[in-house]
């Protein structure tokens, strides 16, 4: 048995593609018996990953229950969670992100739950009854960037990522955010160039920046050293209590060595 106050890796990267994004059909079984401690998130209104599988598919649940009947289909008094799975999949107009409503998870109970797929349809199961059915748009990526994991409720740690590709611009943003369509990836030819991609860790409130503020090349060591300016606000600001994390994007040579990186911090005040 898990416990959910950490993350608990279960499968390798290796085993989501051979096991889980083959074409043709997969599935994921879990028994789960949630309870009010487990939900709690530290961000005010974050929806909370409670399976990750490699950042293409995020089965999320909130820090706030709601009030479903134990058959999913009416009110009652039964505590539940309310829940959504996002899926990134890629089509003629490149990465999206899809959604599936499905309904919250009841807590102080055990329920079995799957995830099914067939093709680019994927059914979602509480104990013996589908709650959710979605043909997706398009295909999931066959090239998961990471394995299987349940239960990240943390908050989402800071990020020093060096970016080759497209997809994995793609799938970086929809691991660290909500809506990976706010952040737009500057035009680049990736047989010429990569991208440098440094964040925040998740700030409870606005008011915090990131910036990649210079970039030396270490001739000696045949590296790039950066320096990365954080600015957070003073205690004279009174900033709303919202979700956020700042980004900073560059764009690189190819083939310029691995990148080091030193940290300024400075505190802006707000009169």
């Amino acid at each position: 048995m898990l416990k959910l106050a950490s993350e608990n890796s279960v499968a390798t990267s290796y085993e989501v593609k051979e096991q889980l994004l083959l074409p043709g059909s997969s599935s994921l079984i879990l028994f789960l018996n949630l309870q009010p401690g487990d939900k709690t998130a530290d961000i005010k209104g974050h929806m909370t990953p409670l399976l990750n599988m490699a950042g293409i598919m995020l089965f999320e649940i909130s820090p706030v229950p709601r009030k479903i009947s134990r058959d999913f289909t009416k009110s009652d008094n039964t505590l539940n969670t309310t829940a959504q799975i996002r899926v990134g999949t890629y089509g003629e107009n490149g990465f999206e992100i899809e959604q599936i409503t499905i309904p919250g998870l009841p807590l102080q109970k055990w329920i079995c739950l799957g995830i099914l797929r067939e093709g680019r349809r994927i059914d979602v199961v509480y104990d013996n009854r589908i709650v959710a059915s979605k043909r997706l748009n398009n295909n999931l990526p066959s090239q998961p960037y990471g394995g299987l994991t349940i239960a990240n409720t943390k908050k989402i740690e800071k990020q020093r990522v060096i970016v080759n590709s497209k997809e994995e611009f793609d799938s970086l943003m929809a691991k660290i955010l909500d809506d990976a369509s706010k952040v737009k990836m500057p035009e680049t030819d990736f047989s010429k160039n990569r991208l440098l991609v440094v964040t925040t860790g998740t700030n409870d409130t606005k008011g915090y920046t990131i910036k990649i503020k210079s970039i030396y090349k270490n001739e000696q060591q045949k590296k790039l050293d950066a320096v990365i300016l954080l600015s957070k606000p003073g205690e004279s600001c009174q900033n709303p209590e919202e979700a956020n994390i700042a980004i900073d994007i560059v764009k690189l040579e190819k083939n310029n060595g691995d990148v080091t990186f030193d940290k300024e911090e400075r505190t802006v005040e707000c009169n």
